[in-house]
C-alpha cells in the first residue's frame, strides 16, 4: 500500500489559497524540481516540456528569466506566510466500499470489479467512482478518499469535475438548434453575427461548426500556447471569460486545412460556445439550453454549469501529483479554462452521466435519428489510434478490437479524470470518476492507464461469459 504525502492548505476556501503557486515555487527551490507545466495540459494527450524551456530543471540556478519573474514580480512575503500555512501529511489510502446494485441479474462478477477499484486506490489513486450498467442492471461504487485532507470518505453521491465531457452537452445543444432550423452547422463561422470576432482566428471563412465539433478545423489548442501558460501561471484562479481566451488564438499557426484530418483541440469548443452564445443572445445562451433541453427534462439534479466561485457542496477534492514523486498537491481550486466556455466546466455525479448517456444512445430521446446519425460519424483522431471524432463524441477504445469500441468521452481536468462510454455491441456502459489528474508524468499515470485497461477487460471478460451460457 502506498503512503501518498499531501501538500494541504489550512483551511478551505481561505485566502491562503492563493498561495498555492508560491508555495510550489518555495518546494522547487528547496528540492530543484521542475515546475510542472504539463499539468496545464491536463485535458489529454502528451505533456509538453519544451513549451516554457526556463520552467524546467534547476529553474533558479538556470533561468534568469523565471528567477525575475517569481522574485521580483511576486511578493516575497506572501511566499513566506503561504509556507508557514502548509504543512505535510503522510496518508495511507483506505478504501470505503459503497455498493448499489439496483438489479441483481448484472453478468459482471461485481466482486472482481470492487477488489479491482480497491486495488488501485490502495495503489495511490486518492478516489473514485464507478458505476457500470448493463441492460436494466446497474452497479456502482465508491473508494479512497472526497477529501484527503480530512480523511473523508467518497460516496458515490459525490460531485465531481466531468471536463471534456461537458462537449458532449455543448453538441446536444447544438445539434437541436439546428433541428429547430436555427442553425447551420455547416456555415462558415466568420458569417454568424459574432464573426468579427473571428477576425484574426486562422481560416475563420472556411471553417464550419461541423469542423468544430468534429475537431476537424484545424485549429491549434489554445491551452498549449506559451502565451495562455505563462498567464494561467500568473493568474491561476481567474475566471477565464471568451474574449480573454480568444486572444490565445488569435494570429496563431493553423496544424492543417480545415476538414483534412482530425485533431483535438479545446479551441474547437471555445468558439462554438461564442457563436452559441452571441447569435441568440441572453437569455439564451448554451449554458441555459443546456439546463433546459438536457438537465432539467432528464432530472439531473446533481449536474451543474455554474462558476467555479461557488462549486457544489458535495464537490469531491481535487489533486494531481504535481512533482511526478507521489506527493498530492490540492488543486481544487485551481481554474485553467473559467466557466461557461464550451470546452469544459461542468459538475456532475456517476448516476447522472449515466441518464444523460442513456436518453442520448441507448433511449435516444435528445436527439432524432437523422441528427444521432450525423453525430456517430466519425474521423480518424491523427495523434491517437484508439480515437475518432463524431460531432462532440468520441469513438474509442478502437485499439482492443473490431467490434470492441465505445461511444461517449473522456474528461481530463488538472485534478479530475472522468470516462462515460457505452460499447454497443456489448450494451455495457461504465462511468469513471477520479479526484486526481493524470496531466503530468505521475506515476499515478501509470496507475490509472492501467487500471482502465483492467476495467475494460473486466467488463468484456464478464459479458462474454455470461454470452457462453
Amino acid at each position: 500500500m502506498k503512503k501518498l504525502i499531501l501538500i494541504e492548505p489550512a483551511e478551505d476556501n481561505s485566502p491562503e489559497d492563493l498561495c498555492w503557486v508560491v508555495v510550489i515555487v518555495f518546494k522547487m527551490i528547496l528540492l530543484n524540481y521542475k515546475i510542472p507545466c504539463n499539468i496545464i495540459y491536463g485535458y489529454r494527450g502528451p505533456s509538453f516540456p519544451n513549451v516554457l524551456p526556463y520552467y524546467h530543471i534547476s529553474p533558479f540556478l538556470s533561468h534568469l528569466l523565471f528567477i525575475y519573474k517569481y522574485f521580483i514580480m511576486k511578493n516575497l512575503f506572501c511566499l513566506a506566510v503561504a509556507v508557514l500555512l502548509t504543512r505535510h501529511t503522510v496518508l495511507q489510502a483506505q478504501p470505503s466500499v459503497q455498493n448499489i446494485i439496483k438489479n441483481q441479474n448484472s453478468v459482471f462478477k461485481t466482486s472482481k470489479l470492487q477488489g479491482l477499484v480497491n486495488d488501485y486506490v490502495n495503489k495511490g489513486l486518492p478516489g473514485m467512482i464507478l458505476l457500470v450498467k448493463n441492460g436494466e442492471s446497474t452497479w456502482q461504487t465508491a473508494a479512497g478518499f472526497s477529501d484527503v485532507e480530512k480523511g473523508v470518505a467518497m460516496e458515490t453521491t459525490n460531485e465531481l469535475m466531468i471536463a471534456s465531457i461537458t462537449k458532449m452537452f455543448v453538441a446536444v445543444v447544438t445539434l437541436r438548434l439546428q433541428e429547430e432550423g436555427k442553425l447551420d452547422i455547416d456555415k462558415p463561422i466568420n458569417t454568424f453575427n459574432c464573426g468579427h470576432r473571428f477576425k484574426d482566428i486562422p481560416n475563420a471563412e472556411k471553417i464550419t461548426i461541423r469542423h468544430l465539433l468534429n475537431h476537424t478545423s484545424g485549429l491549434p489548442d489554445f491551452i498549449k500556447t506559451s502565451r495562455f501558460v505563462t498567464n494561467l501561471l500568473d493568474n491561476p484562479l481567474n475566471n477565464w471569460k471568451k474574449n480573454d481566451l480568444l486572444k490565445f488564438l488569435a494570429n496563431t499557426k493553423p496544424e492543417f486545412i480545415p476538414g483534412e484530418k482530425g485533431m483535438y483541440s479545446n479551441s474547437n469548443f471555445l468558439l462554438l460556445s461564442v457563436i452559441l452564445d452571441e447569435e441568440f443572445k441572453d437569455p439564451i445562451d448554451h449554458a441555459s439550453l443546456i439546463q433546459r433541453d438536457i438537465i432539467d427534462p432528464l432530472l439531473l439534479d446533481h449536474t451543474h454549469y455554474i462558476d467555479r466561485k461557488a462549486p457544489p457542496k458535495k464537490l469531491a477534492r481535487g489533486y494531481a501529483d504535481l512533482y511526478c514523486n507521489n506527493h498530492l498537491i490540492n488543486l481544487t481550486h485551481l481554474n485553467i479554462g473559467g466557466s461557461g466556455n464550451g470546452f469544459s466546466g461542468m459538475f456532475s455525479t456517476v448516476e447522472d452521466l449515466s441518464k444523460f448517456l442513456d436518453a442520448l444512445l441507448i433511449k435516444k430521446t435528445l436527439l432524432k435519428d437523422s441528427s444521432l446519425e450525423q453525430m456517430l460519424r466519425f474521423t480518424q483522431d491523427s495523434e491517437d489510434e484508439a480515437v475518432a471524432f463524431g460531432l462532440g463524441i468520441w469513438k474509442d477504445f478502437q485499439d482492443i478490437g473490431t467490434d470492441k469500441f465505445a461511444y461517449g468521452h473522456r474528461g481530463r481536468e488538472a485534478a479530475y479524470t472522468a470516462d462515460l462510454f457505452w460499447f454497443p455491441t456489448q450494451d455495457i456502459m461504465y462511468v469513471l470518476m477520479m479526484n486526481c489528474g493524470i496531466g503530468t508524468d505521475s506515476p499515478l499515470k501509470e496507475t490509472f492507464l492501467e487500471f482502465r485497461k483492467e476495467l475494460v477487460t473486466e467488463l468484456f471478460r464478464g459479458s462474454e461469459s455470461n454470452a457462453q451460457k
